[in-house]
């Protein structure tokens, strides 16, 4: 207790410094604080995907060092080689033709395979959830995107949206994807293109006893 009464008197003695060294103690917690909200925040991108420390994305390794994207038969190629992989898929993150209802333009539209909602979790609110992207006509909208352009999820399923040269009719509606790398509005079909067109990105889900290590040293060689 003595002990207690001697430290309340001194800082109590020395208001100043007392006060400073509150207020620094504060601001350091503060910021400690901060800190670890943001790496969290950081490092919880696509955190929220069933068996998200499966799913990778695929890198190609240049004189220059690593570039994102990839050729579009990359993804089926390494299925075919590699049986550590569960699954494997393609998207182009931006969509060459412009969609329009109206005069309103459907941003961020990406192209891709079915294999895509076998890899990430896709939660569908409406319509088609067995072969949403069968064919080239078909377009699968957020819930976000659908809400705005038709009301609800539900009016929206078999309704039409302009392409340059054809329609497209909306075959599912499905959750946004929130605190994510993937910040589509709308997805479809992914269209046939070879080799030597470094514009894709590839993502595959390797199997449950995969060791990542020694597929990663495949990769490279």
């Amino acid at each position: 207790m003595n002990h207690i009464q001697f430290s309340c008197r001194n800082l109590l003695k020395n208001k100043a410094i007392t006060f400073v060294g509150i207020l620094s103690l504060s601001i350091a917690f503060c910021c400690f604080v901060l800190s670890v909200i943001w790496i969290r925040f950081e490092t919880g991108y696509d955190g929220w995907h069933t068996h998200s420390d499966r799913i990778y994305r695929i890198l190609n390794k240049t004189q220059a060092g690593y570039s994102g994207v990839v050729d579009a038969p990359l993804s089926q190629r390494l299925k075919d080689l590699f049986p550590e992989i569960e699954e494997a898929t393609t998207v182009l993150w931006w969509h060459f033709e412009k969609i329009t209802l109206e005069d309103m333009i459907l941003e961020n539209c990406y192209e891709t395979d079915s294999c895509f909602f076998r890899i990430f979790n896709t939660q569908f609110i409406a319509g088609n959830s067995y072969s949403p992207l069968s064919d080239n006509s078909q377009i699968v909208l957020t819930q976000s995107v659908a809400v705005s352009l038709f009301g609800s999820a539900q009016d929206a399923i078999g309704k039409t949206l302009k392409g340059n040269d054809s329609d497209f009719f909306v075959s599912a509606v499905i959750q946004d994807f929130t605190h994510s790398n993937l910040s589509f509005k709308a997805l479809v079909k992914l269209r046939p293109s070879g080799w030597r067109n470094s514009s894709y990105l590839c993502f595959c889900k390797l199997k449950e006893n995969a060791d990542k290590v020694m597929f990663a040293k495949k990769l490279e060689v």
